[in-house]
C-alpha cells in the first residue's frame, strides 16, 4: 500500500512539474504549495487509514513509503560511484598530466 503511495505522489509530482514552468512565478508558488500540501494530506490519509485497520501492517506501509526515495537515491549514489571510478582509471588522466 504504501509503494503505490509512494509511486502516486512521484507520478503527480512528474505532471505538475512542465505545468509549472510555464507559470509566473507567483503563480507557480500557489499552485506548487497547493500541490504540496495535496500529496502530504493524501500521505497522511493513509497512514491514517492503515493505523485504523488492524488487518494493515503500518510499519509495513512507511517501508513502502520510504522505498521509492531509497531505491533512487541508492540508483544516484551508484552512478555516481561508478563514474568517479571510471574517471580515476580513465587512461586519458595520465596523458593530460592531471592529478
Amino acid at each position: 500500500m504504501g509503494c503505490l503511495v509512494a509511486l502516486l505522489n512521484f507520478r503527480l509530482l512528474a505532471q505538475a512539474i512542465p505545468k509549472l514552468l510555464v507559470l509566473s512565478p507567483l503563480g507557480a508558488r500557489k499552485q506548487a504549495t497547493g500541490r504540496y500540501l495535496m500529496r502530504y494530506t493524501l500521505t497522511v490519509l493513509v497512514l491514517l487509514m492503515v493505523n485504523a485497520n488492524p488487518n494493515l501492517n503500518v510499519y509495513a506501509t512507511l517501508v513502502g513509503l520510504l522505498l521509492v526515495k531509497v531505491v533512487i537515491l541508492g540508483e544516484a549514489v551508484f552512478v555516481f560511484a561508478r563514474e568517479k571510478v571510471q574517471d580515476w582509471f580513465s587512461p586519458a588522466r595520465w596523458k593530460r598530466g592531471d592529478p
